[in-house]
């Protein structure tokens, strides 16, 4: 009976533990479906925030491939995983041609835009390494992200890191 009773005070104290400090918390980038599915595709997972310091304070988790050549290719885990079609994957999957750039703007940033997307000027850096070379993200407004180069590039038939096209869940119905 004592051990009962000691057993259920330990298991009260952790409870009310537990719902003072909440309970413990992974990255945003380990722990979700939209990771799980990212692995199984043979990507891995790291959590980015925008580097304009005026921007909203947000991480998005990434998924990152690599390349043979060490070039790579990140896109929204939850672009990568959505059920269905979204704009990042619907312009990269189909790849509308890139528009003929003037001026010394960058023209993977010109066909984000021109495709509807927006590039933060400061760009994306991973949580864990916020002093690293900046990534440029091209967001949708359905919140899709895909890096912009990878986009570009692919629309030029050029790969940049690994072809994406096979892994997108909603091309998969969701098998793997």
């Amino acid at each position: 009976m004592r051990r009962l009773r000691t057993l259920i005070l330990s298991a009260a104290t952790l409870l009310s533990v537990t719902h003072l400090f909440g309970p413990p918390t992974a990255h945003a980038a380990t722990v979700s479906p939209a990771a799980d599915w990212c692995r199984k595709q043979g990507g891995i997972v790291h959590d980015y925030q925008p580097r304009n310091p005026e921007a909203p304070m947000t991480v998005k988790p990434m998924c990152v491939f690599t390349a043979r050549d060490g070039s790579r290719v990140l896109i929204g885990t939850e672009t990568l995983s959505a059920a269905h079609a979204t704009l990042a994957a619907v312009a990269y999957v189909n790849r509308p041609p890139m528009p003929a750039t003037r001026g010394g703007g960058s023209p993977a940033t010109a066909y984000c835009e021109g495709l509807g997307g927006k590039v933060d000027q400061y760009g994306w850096t991973t949580a864990a390494e916020p002093s690293a070379p900046p990534v440029g993200l091209c967001v949708f407004s359905d919140d899709s992200a895909i890096d912009e180069w990878g986009l570009a590039q692919h629309a030029d038939k050029t790969t940049h890191g690994l072809d994406l096209t096979g892994k997108f869940r909603y091309r998969t119905n969701g098998t793997d």
